[in-house]
Parts: C-alpha cells; structure tokens; sequence
C-alpha cells in the first residue's frame, strides 16, 4: 500500500486495511507495522506497533 502523502516524524495517517484471516481456526497475534522500501521496516527501528490477539474460528 503506498500512502496518500509523505508523513513526517511525529505526524499520522489513517489508512484502511484488508486483511485475510488464516484458514485454520486457533488463536494468532496480528502485528502491524511498516516498510520503507530498500530501508528497513520499523520494528527493526524500534518504533512502536500494535499487537492484537486475536481468534479465527471455523465456520461451520
């Protein structure tokens, strides 16, 4: 996803986020964070990111 405009330091950007669950039900952490290209990503920055716990369950 690219965003809509550069975002300085300290500054935000809301964005929305498609994200496909995995097929098999059980419990998972969802980590979210960010790329610059041919950088680095930004938990290798320790820069902040949110962890979500969250729960698949099947179907049927």
């Amino acid at each position: 996803m690219i965003l809509p405009f550069d975002v300085a330091p300290r500054e935000s950007v809301a964005i929305n986020a498609a994200i496909k669950p995995p097929t098999i039900a059980k419990k998972y952490t969802l980590i979210l964070t960010m790329v610059q290209e041919t950088l680095a990503w930004f938990t290798d920055k320790q820069s902040p990111y949110p962890k979500i716990d969250v729960t698949v369950t099947s179907d049927s």
